[in-house]
């Protein structure tokens, strides 16, 4: 085809001339149509470096010009002789009437340019920008190495090396939304490696003198290291935020489509490749978006006057007075959407409203406790993903006693689904990634008194309620919420660098502790006794306090500035970093538990052995995450149900599944077997199967006895599996099936 003319310096590099004139070459690629080492080694430079132009290319070069220009490319040798004859026939008599040869140039180049314009005014066809077509050829490429389906979509793509064994392989990294992917090809050997984002168990860059700038990408399996990226903190970044998606994913599907500040799924199945994949855009505007909102959250803090000396100044804080101005009403709407309705979590509120400060008189009275019972109750109309967990009762009790009702419910979101994410759910998700933040801050700024502690195992039990509740369940609330202040103020960072001052404080008294009681004993005596000079109100000791003593064990004001002082330096964006990497540890960690409780419930009731079972549950989970990402009717698990009927999959992946390990998967109708099976284990008729369902089917299937698989058998042929459509066919199926099943009873 024709082409827009480019410049090219150097005209038989990795070329062959096969025809010439004086103003014009038709080349041929090294290696094409043949093959030996020339051919090895051509493909392998164009692998590695992207190139694979077409093989045949015709070049215009005026007689004392070093220049040459592409005039017309082409895959097959046929079209190319065809622009050769037209040229010859219809430009060279004209070319060799101009006296300057830079004219001539021009001419070429207007004129090829002149046949392509008319050519796209005759197809209609918009051109794309060269970016657009980069890219579409990327993912081309990337779904035919990997056979991506067409609902995956790519993100990004790098080059860079892979580690294989002790030899680096050049190539290319293909980042999607599920899935990192390598592609190589050198001296004829193709490499290939996909990992799914939701095996990844640790995502580290490193800079060593074996891995130079290099990204280390880890599984259960092994460990995988790439390096000489051209872009490598782009790179990492994307990595980053994809594996975070993922962990998400893990967690719960409801609480990956609630982050509002990423691309729905329904938006990511549309979506074309773009000039920059969109994608790609949305994923660098979220991370813009977070970096933005945590220096608007001080900064916007930084610039509001303090009113109270003893108490948060709530609404200019994080983003608070901005979705009040924003969503006028929409708290009221909450209120009345909700009015009336009995779910879990408001069975919950009603249980925990009468122990939320029941020492204050403001939560003596059905005032106090209608008001908190509608704030948590239309939170957990607002996100029914987190619904209501213990300790949000306490914090949104403090909120009250300084904000309004629609406030305090601003405030409430602001904790839970910024300041502190993933902490309010069931599996207290984020709560348990910063309990390893703390860990690692303690070694980092602590050790002599890491080891102690870590030795006793008090971090864990210290850190998960301190966290929860902001010190508010563990320190006089009068004080408590001056730290909650400047949790407000500064961010996250402040409930770290506080605990850190208060192990720093007990230190000597932590050290020579004999066991984990008198070390709690201590850490609660000091906690209980923290002393607030500038409160408006008495003190009044929580109901729970273990002593609390005349003697104050310090300020609130000193321990708030000591602990700037000593580990002001510690910032939010290193916090961000270091809960990543908690992130993947903790999710990983959970994630292998259900595993474990999953294969422990089902094991019983089959005959697989335990490598069977674990491959069994890795394939079922495998089409679970595809089915939870892609389906358009996928709901949400419901958290209460056991772990392995939180596991399920629509009729459409358990057909798959079917058909590739059932032994019935045979012949022309194993996809009605396969959909009879499924409409047999779907009694409850929601459209999904769990694990133990599918466990059971496919064990009766290859290890049942001869009986067990009659039976089976048998059920598939009779309602609900059997249905009147399948009794409407025009042809007589049945016996068929008996005839190709026959031969699985001998």
């Amino acid at each position: 085809m024709w082409v827009k003319p480019e410049e090219v310096l150097l005209a038989n590099a990795l070329w062959v001339t096969e025809r010439a004139n004086p103003f014009f070459l038709l080349q041929r690629r090294k290696g094409h149509g043949g093959g030996g080492l020339t051919s090895l080694l051509v493909g392998t430079i164009d692998t590695v470096l992207d190139t694979k132009p077409p093989p045949y290319r015709i070049l215009h070069q005026t007689p004392n010009s070093e220049v040459f220009w592409t005039v017309s490319t082409s895959l097959h040798k046929r079209e190319i002789l065809h622009h050769w004859e037209w040229l010859e026939q219809n430009v060279m008599q004209i070319l060799g009437a101009f006296e300057d040869e830079d004219d001539a140039t021009e001419f070429v180049k207007c004129k090829i340019e002149s046949i392509i314009a008319n050519s796209v005014a005759k197809t209609e066809e918009p051109k794309e920008d060269e970016d657009t077509r980069i890219f579409k050829s990327a993912t081309q490429k990337w779904r035919r190495h990997f056979r991506m389906p067409e609902e995956e979509k790519l993100v990004n793509y790098y080059s860079c090396s892979y580690w294989k064994g002790k030899m680096p392989r050049q190539g290319w990294m293909y980042l999607s939304v599920n899935h990192l992917c390598f592609y190589s090809f050198l001296m004829g050997t193709e490499a290939r490696l996909v990992i799914r984002w939701t095996d990844i168990t640790h995502l580290e860059r490193s800079n060593s003198m074996i891995f130079p700038e290099s990204i280390k990408v880890s599984t259960r399996e092994k460990d995988h290291y790439f390096a000489m990226f051209i872009h490598p903190y782009e790179t990492f970044n994307m990595m980053e935020q994809l594996a975070n998606l993922a962990m998400k994913q893990l967690l719960s599907e409801e609480g990956f489509e609630e982050d509002r500040s990423l691309p729905s799924r329904s938006d990511i199945r549309t979506r074309a490749p773009k000039k920059i994949s969109s994608l790609k855009r949305d994923l660098d505007a979220r991370a813009r978006s977070e970096t933005y909102r945590i220096a608007d959250l001080c900064q916007s803090s930084r610039r509001r006057e303090r009113n109270q000396s003893d108490g948060p100044l709530p609404v200019a804080l994080p983003g608070g007075l901005n979705h009040m101005a924003t969503h006028p009403g929409y708290y009221l709407s909450l209120i009345e959407q909700s009015l009336g309705k009995e779910s879990i979590a408001t069975d919950e509120i009603e249980r925990d409203l009468h122990r939320s400060l029941p020492e204050h008189p403001a939560f003596q009275s059905e005032l106090g406790i209608a008001a908190l019972r509608r704030v948590l109750t239309a939170y957990a109309w607002r996100n029914p993903s987190i619904g209501y967990c213990q300790a949000m009762n306490i914090v949104t009790s403090v909120l009250l006693l300084y904000a309004s009702e629609e406030e305090a419910f601003w405030l409430l979101v602001a904790i839970c689904e910024r300041l502190l994410p993933d902490y309010y759910n069931t599996r207290v998700v984020g709560a348990l990634i910063d309990q390893g933040v703390f860990e690692a801050l303690t070694k980092t700024y602590l050790p002599d008194l890491f080891d102690r502690m870590d030795n006793l195992g008090l971090l864990n039990m210290v850190s998960l309620s301190w966290f929860l509740t902001i010190f508010l369940s563990v320190m006089p609330f009068e004080s408590a919420v001056n730290i909650m202040d400047c949790f407000f103020y500064d961010g996250a960072k402040v409930i770290f660098q506080i605990a850190l001052e208060i192990l720093d404080a007990n230190k000597d008294k932590l050290l020579e502790c004999a066991d984990d009681g008198e070390a709690m004993t201590a850490l609660g005596d000091y906690l209980e006794n923290v002393a607030n000079k500038d409160a408006t109100l008495p003190h009044m000791p929580h109901t729970s306090a273990m002593s609390y003593g005349e003697v104050p064990s310090v300020e609130v004001s000193q321990l708030i500035r000591e602990s700037y002082i000593k580990f002001g330096n510690l910032g939010n964006e290193t916090i961000d970093k270091m809960r990543f990497k908690q992130r993947l540890k903790v999710v990983q960690g959970l994630e292998d538990t259900a595993r474990r409780n999953v294969l422990r419930s089902v094991a019983p009731d089959v005959n697989f052995n335990q490598k069977e079972l674990e491959d069994l549950y890795n394939l079922f989970k495998e089409e679970q995450l595809t089915n939870s990402f892609w389906s358009q009717n996928f709901q949400p698990m419901d958290p209460s149900l056991p772990m392995y009927a939180q596991m399920r999959i629509d009729q459409e992946k358990f057909k798959t599944l079917f058909l590739a390990l059932s032994p019935w998967g045979l012949g022309v109708y194993a996809g009605q077997l396969a959909n009879r099976a499924f409409r047999l284990l779907d009694e409850d008729h929601d459209s999904n199967i769990n694990f133990k369902e599918f466990a059971f089917v496919m064990n009766s299937m290859c290890k049942g006895d001869l009986p067990d698989r009659l039976r089976m058998l048998y059920l598939l042929h009779m309602p609900p599996a059997l249905i009147p459509e399948d009794l409407e066919s025009p042809s007589p199926i049945e016996p068929k099936i008996f005839e190709q099943m026959g031969k699985f009873f001998i």
